[in-house]
């Protein structure tokens, strides 16, 4: 037996911090029911809860998404409009192009997570629009391509926003 063996375990509080990221802990903090399971397991399977438990958010999401929506046109004209809106922005940008693009990213994940936009289109207008701002040919195309993916994985739990009077259908005809 070495002295390693012989160590007291880490606190749980550190393990939790050493294990997930920030969004995911505040993930944990807000819901009673994981962070008990959570913590009433061992260290080992915390992953595995987790990705449980937002599989499982995934996947009432988007049915509760769908009894929600007012009108999925008006739903879809405010996403084309917020991911225009985001490129626009973007593509102006001369300092902070790394961290925009990620954050313009996990900004419209909701909508993919929910079928508005296809995760194409969006990776599409927001790299064109890293593109014109040079973030392209300084970090590279892979770059800019996993930095959206990954803006996008942690983003899907987000729910839709309200939808903006303005997109709202118009009288019945």
């Amino acid at each position: 037996m070495t002295a390693f063996d012989r160590a007291a375990p880490a606190p749980k509080a550190l393990l939790l911090a050493a294990t997930f990221n920030g969004s995911q802990r505040r993930i944990i903090e807000a819901c009673a029911e994981l962070r008990r399971e959570i913590f009433e397991s061992d260290p080992a399977h915390w992953p595995a809860i987790f990705d449980d438990f937002t599989a499982r958010r995934l996947v009432a999401k988007p049915a509760r998404a769908q009894l929600e929506a007012d009108d999925e046109n008006g739903l879809r004209r405010q996403a084309e409009h917020d991911l225009q809106t985001a490129a626009t922005a973007l593509a102006a940008l001369q300092d902070e192009r790394r961290t925009e693009l990620f954050r313009s990213a996990a900004r419209l994940a909701k909508y993919i997570a929910h079928g508005i936009l296809t995760a194409d289109e969006a990776r599409a207008v927001l790299i064109d629009a890293s593109v014109e701002n040079g973030a392209v040919a300084a970090h590279g195309r892979v770059w800019a391509e996993q930095c959206v993916d990954r803006a996008f994985a942690l983003g899907r739990a987000d729910p839709l926003p309200p939808l903006a009077r303005r997109f709202l259908r118009g009288p019945a005809e």
